[in-house]
């Protein structure tokens, strides 16, 4: 096997397509957000498995642009106001979580991450899933006879861009601001 790197990104349609179909595994597996989201991540698992290893690195270049694309300000302070607090580490797992949930909830909480109110639950804080974001790695581990996927991603999609916080956690007034609706559901 010939290992180099790939720079494609998987097309957005195919994407959200494999996103759309482990989300149909995990809503089969019924009430119960565990063994959904067990169920999303077997289904990602299956999905991924079928795919070569160009294909993978493809699949992680999209999920690594999106990941990145969805690092601002304004969906931090949903995060933080979902979560009960965020860290670094825990925006990244909110922003895997986002992803997750598929394309129309991860464009809509991009544009206006208050619209996430319409499907937060104020009884769950739970909003994160590092898992989710392990398996393309693992998959492509498995392939390629344990090669570090990292070696192999398009370089334009590590770091995050700049971002300035037009709000602070010390002054509640800066996140209801931002996301109104989150902030009734989970601060008041």
């Amino acid at each position: 096997m010939n290992l180099h790197p790939i720079t494609a990104h998987m097309p957005e349609e195919r994407f959200w397509g494999i996103i759309a179909t482990t989300l149909a595994a995990a809503a089969a597996a019924g009430d119960d957000s565990d063994a959904q989201d067990k169920a999303q991540n077997t289904s990602l698992t299956a999905l991924l498995s079928e795919l070569d290893w160009q294909d993978i690195l493809a699949f992680e270049n999209r999920f690594n642009a999106l990941h990145r694309a969805s690092y601002t300000s304004h969906l931090w302070c949903a995060a933080y106001l979902m979560c009960g607090g965020c860290s670094d580490d825990g925006f990244d797992y909110f922003r895997y979580w986002l992803i997750s949930r598929g394309e129309a909830v991860y464009k809509a909480a991009v544009s206006n991450p208050d619209s996430l109110a319409a499907i937060a639950d104020p009884e769950n804080d739970d909003y994160e899933r590092e898992d989710i974001a392990y398996i393309a790695r693992d998959i492509f581990a498995e392939k390629t006879g344990g090669a570090e996927i990292y070696e192999y991603l398009s370089p334009d999609e590590r770091g995050y861009p700049d971002i300035t916080f037009d709000w602070e956690e010390d002054d509640p007034a800066t996140m209801q601001r931002l996301c109104p609706r989150l902030y009734a559901m989970f601060w008041e």
